[in-house]
């Protein structure tokens, strides 16, 4: 316009300005086409991806241009800027710009059938007609590569098809090769995929995960003119599946809960009138949670969960529970909703869909809500209550020490931390109307609670070795160590099941430190006494193992018949050889024995200050009576060497060919 106004000796006059809009426009062709050239992109074998975005861009481009030309315009006509309005017809000034977009968009349509048939060749569809649809598939995408091949087969081969696709001036090379070779024949492909994706819906039943794993699958076919004929035929069977899908969820809502909880609206039949029963629920889109029954339907809902999660806290289950469905309604909408029409989302039904979804979102986040409210009015009150119980009970009949951390206080523990990640992740989202802040009196609770667990695991090691001390040791054993067990049992009662509670938490910390030391030393004499018999056991089961006089198998190339001198030299020489071992292994056990003696008289050492027990003598009678239960196991492990032995030579002795030798 500036031209046009001012420069009148020059560009003012009609065929001047058009023939310098066409040669902004021709410069413009020349310099999208060395873009493309420059790009490296070979418009049709490159990634259609990439194909898409350079196409894209030279669209972009000369779009941006025309609309400026015709701002100009406009502009120029309303103010006049300086000349006559500009009247020249777009024919004139926009030929060959026209025909490289209108190229362009038939290059777009090359790669977006790529795309369609390239995703296409990744289908797998299921059903009872799965084999013959997929090889229809693969049939489809096989034609779809020949009528490529037939288009790039129009242009010359010296010069190949590169060359003639952003060039207008080909001689109607690519107006023939795209028009009269490839798309009538991609026509006809995408009418034979449609028809198998009409297939493949059929297959898939009324499921709208099956339907929407369909719609994935061949999605850009959708884009496609026959593509979006065969989706609209469609769009009722998917609406249907989202409406069946919404009510599977609201009767699982409804499962979750008591019947109780339903409100029911006074256009619905309510049952008889003098029945003291609550109506029972239908799944229609009039069911609803009463507000008023809120509390009843979480309190329901988490020993539903219970049951079903037996592991996990009531509330954190419940909420979890909860959460799920959320998830898997918003999964049904999103899946649905962007893939129904506007004609389709104005149909009563879906209205329908939209009002129980919405609905449904709002119970269940209601119900949540509820479960947290309940669980934060109780779990601190309680918590309270259960942190005064002592640290530590005592079962006098079974003679064992437990931890007294009541399995509230534990679930507390785990629904604290639960309900702090889920307040945290609200806070992190600017949408979420939920909000699950930690009571005041659940606080502190919440702020010991790694003190809380590691108080718990150390008590419950303490009563793991004292229970083993008292319990399940050997009686000879266990009087070995019966005033360190004695003191730390006293202990334990004095303070643990006594004195001391989990609110008294520097105190508890104390007396885990106490305890923990005679516990050391006593857990250390339990693995020198369990250590030394099962050692020793193990040396005897090695002599047996390895006590082999003969071969086992005589097939063997060692394997020979021995003469009687042989065989006696043979038997001499094993039995020397075993007592030789025997006398060693006893030896060895015998080490054991003093070693054992030595260690655990060094621990009452160590212990002695406090607990005042004086070192074990080898002629107490407790220490004696060790030895003779220690003597009994092997001498028992001895007699099944002996007999192993034995059973061995049997097995390897021809006792017929003696017996038929010497005459017996």
């Amino acid at each position: 316009t500036s031209l046009w106004g001012h420069c009148k000796s020059s560009f003012a006059t009609a065929p001047r300005i058009v023939t310098f809009i066409q040669s902004i426009a021709n410069e413009l062709v020349r310099f999208c086409k060395g873009c493309v050239d420059d790009e490296g992109i070979d418009l049709l074998q490159s990634e259609p991806e990439d194909v898409t975005r350079v196409l894209t861009q030279v669209l972009n481009v000369c779009g941006k241009f025309k609309s400026s030309y015709f701002e100009a315009k406009a502009r120029l006509a309303r103010s006049g800027g300086g000349g006559s309005p500009w009247k020249f017809q777009n024919q004139l000034l926009f030929s060959r710009l026209d025909a490289c977009l209108e190229r362009v968009h038939d290059l777009l349509d090359i790669v977006e059938g790529s795309i369609v048939f390239n995703k296409a060749l990744n289908v797998r569809v299921g059903g009872s007609d799965s084999v013959g649809l997929c090889e229809g598939i693969d049939k489809t995408v096989d034609d779809f590569k020949d009528a490529m091949r037939a288009l790039q087969g129009v242009f010359p081969e010296s010069s190949g098809a590169a060359q003639y696709l952003l060039d207008t001036d080909d001689n109607g090379l690519f107006e023939y090769g795209y028009h009269e070779v490839f798309r009538p024949r991609v026509q006809q492909l995408e009418a034979r995929l449609a028809q198998i994706a009409g297939h493949a819906w059929d297959s898939a039943g009324v499921s709208l995960s099956e339907l929407g794993r369909v719609a994935d699958s061949f999605e850009p076919l959708a884009e496609r003119p026959v593509g979006r004929i065969e989706w609209g035929t469609r769009q009722p069977t998917f609406l249907d599946a989202w409406h069946d899908d919404l009510m599977n969820s609201q009767a699982v809502l409804h499962g979750g809960i008591h019947v109780g909880a339903l409100s029911t609206p006074k256009s619905a039949p309510s049952g008889d009138a003098g029945s003291s029963s609550p109506p029972r629920p239908t799944t229609t889109s009039t069911q609803q949670l009463d507000p008023s029954m809120l509390p009843e339907a979480a309190a329901n809902l988490e020993k539903h969960c219970a049951a079903l999660y037996p592991n996990t806290p009531a509330a954190t289950a419940a909420v979890m529970w909860c959460q799920g469905l959320l998830r898997r309604i918003s999964s049904a909408s999103s899946s649905a909703h962007p893939r129904l029409d506007p004609e389709t989302m104005s149909l009563p039904r879906a209205q329908d869909c939209v009002t129980i979804q919405r609905r449904l979102v709002k119970d269940v986040k209601s119900l949540m809500q509820s479960v947290y409210e309940g669980w934060a009015s109780s779990a601190g009150q309680v918590s309270e209550e259960k942190l005064r119980l002592p640290v530590l009970s005592f079962e006098a009949e079974d003679n064992v020490f437990a931890v007294n951390f009541d399995p509230f206080l534990a679930r507390t523990l785990k629904e604290s931390l639960f309900f702090e990640q889920q307040d945290d992740a609200s806070n992190d989202d600017n949408n979420s109307t939920e909000h699950f802040s930690i009571p005041i009196s659940v606080k502190g609770l919440a702020r010991n609670r790694d003190r809380l667990r590691l108080q718990v695991l150390r008590l419950t090691h303490i009563c793991t070795i004292i229970n083993t001390v008292q319990n399940e040791l050997p009686e000879t054993a266990r009087d070995l160590l019966e005033e360190e067990s004695t003191a730390l049992g006293q202990l334990l009662m004095t303070m643990g099941v006594s004195n001391l509670r989990w609110c008294d938490e520097d105190r508890v910390d104390e007396f885990i430190a106490t305890a923990s030391t005679s516990v050391g030393q006593l857990e250390t004499a339990v693995e020198l006494l369990r250590s030394t018999l099962s050692g020793s056991l193990a040396l005897v089961n090695n002599m047996r193992i390895s006590d082999k006089l003969f071969p086992v198998v005589p097939s063997k190339s060692d394997a020979r018949v021995l003469t009687a001198t042989d065989y006696k030299k043979k038997v001499s020489e094993h039995l020397d050889h075993r007592k030789a071992t025997m006398v060693s292994v006893g030896a060895t056990i015998n080490a054991k024995l003093q070693t054992l003696f030595a260690e655990l008289n060094s621990l009452r050492h160590e212990s002695r200050s406090a607990s005042h027990t004086p070192p074990i003598n080898e002629s107490e009678p407790r220490w004696q009576a060790y030895i003779r239960s220690f003597a009994v196991e092997l001498r028992g492990a001895l007699k099944t060497m002996t007999v192993s032995a034995l059973e061995g030579l049997e097995r390897q002795l021809d006792v017929n060919g003696y017996i038929k030798a010497n005459g017996g």
